[in-house]
């Protein structure tokens, strides 16, 4: 789920001396391009544009400061990308591109293993085994009210609790059915666990890919250090209430915080609107499809 501790989680993995963890790349969804090439593969249009697109990125989640990143500047790890990219032949298909970045990594850091770190990559389950029959989830899970008080430190253009309720109902049951297909793929971090105790809640996670144990809690302890997340208002505590199946009571307050949300809605429509269209190549109907299901 986005915007819960995925950061964190991916350095306590990067800290494994058999792990090289990187992302986000929104390769197998946002940026998703279909190849029209022959046998599966990218034309060299489609190839060009790709690889402009994951070049030109401001990697930020594990290139930077804080414990868990890896030994690479911005320019360092975009010129791994490319080197990764531009070693497969041409006309390869989406799992030589992506693949070929993940080697280069995995070749420098030594590891057993990659991991990449797009939350709504769980939307694409399906279309990820397509191309790596071997792959493995590991899914972070917050319930209603804490994933609430995690989107709302955003400004308020970017946030809205009607939206953010479809957003967690929409991650939640694409979890629910990945775990119903793929249960012996998927591994399930509950994100109260993360912070009250990280070691016991990666625990599972080694324990799945065969990780000997290894003090990973450092990425956790520093981001506690960051600021707190927001407090909720009566709008926000009860649509999460009515998520999570909880008590709630419609007074006079929870009316007028709804109402107020009500008259934010359509600013909130047109901001996302506008920056879905500045932002990501894909239709908008098609990605809201996707959290309205």
């Amino acid at each position: 789920m986005s915007r819960t501790g995925i950061t964190p989680l991916t350095r306590c993995l990067n800290l494994h001396p058999d792990v090289a963890a990187f992302g986000q790349s929104r390769f197998w969804g946002r940026y998703w391009i279909e190849p029209e090439g022959p046998d599966g593969g990218y034309s060299s249009a489609q190839r060009v544009a790709l690889r402009d697109t994951l070049v030109g990125f401001t990697w930020t989640g594990t290139v930077g400061p804080g414990p868990g990143t890896l030994d690479l500047d911005l320019a360092g790890f975009r010129a791994l990308v490319a080197a990764g990219m531009d070693a497969t032949d041409p006309g390869a298909g989406p799992d030589a591109l992506f693949g070929g970045i993940a080697q280069r990594l995995r070749e420098r850091e030594g590891a057993r293993f990659v991991f990449e770190k797009t939350p709504h990559h769980i939307h694409c389950v399906d279309r990820i085994l397509r191309y790596f029959p071997k792959a493995h989830f590991v899914v972070i899970r917050a319930e209603p009210r804490l994933f609430f008080r995690m989107h709302r430190s955003q400004p308020d253009l970017q946030y809205h609790p009607l939206v953010a309720g479809f957003v967690w109902r929409s991650y939640d049951r694409a979890h629910a059915s990945v775990l119903a297909r793929h249960p012996e793929r998927v591994v399930t971090v509950q994100l109260e666990e993360l912070i009250s105790d990280p070691e016991a809640a990666l625990g599972p996670t080694l324990e799945h890919f065969d990780l000997p144990p290894a003090d990973l809690a450092a990425p956790v302890r520093w981001a506690r250090d960051l600021p707190p997340p927001a407090e909720l208002d009566a709008a926000d505590e009860l649509i999460a209430a009515l998520l999570s199946d909880g008590p709630f009571v419609l007074d006079r307050p929870t009316l007028r915080s709804l109402a107020g949300a009500g008259v934010r809605l359509p600013r909130f429509a047109l901001a996302m609107g506008w920056g879905f269209q500045r932002e990501h190549a894909g239709r908008l109907d098609e990605y809201l499809g996707r959290w309205l299901r």
